[in-house]
């Protein structure tokens, strides 16, 4: 099981989601952004790149993480 852990570098209260998506652009992860200064997101996913996605009432995000197992 796989873990990604996102730290809020803010103190405004932000309200978003976290999306997850394969390298084909499925999406494979969806859940509403904590107002937490720290969210652990656990995956089962195979191996290889993903973009995550983190759009909040602010801003949109888009990075490209790889995974392993």
């Amino acid at each position: 099981r796989n873990e990604i852990t996102i730290l809020k570098n803010t103190v405004k209260q932000l309200k978003g989601e976290v999306s997850i998506y394969n390298i084909s652009g499925q999406q494979v992860f969806n859940n509403q952004l904590s107002d937490e200064i720290k969210s652990i997101i656990k995956l089962t996913v195979p191996t290889g790149y993903y973009v995550i996605s983190i759009k909040t009432n602010e801003s949109i995000m888009n990075k490209k993480i790889f995974i392993t197992n």
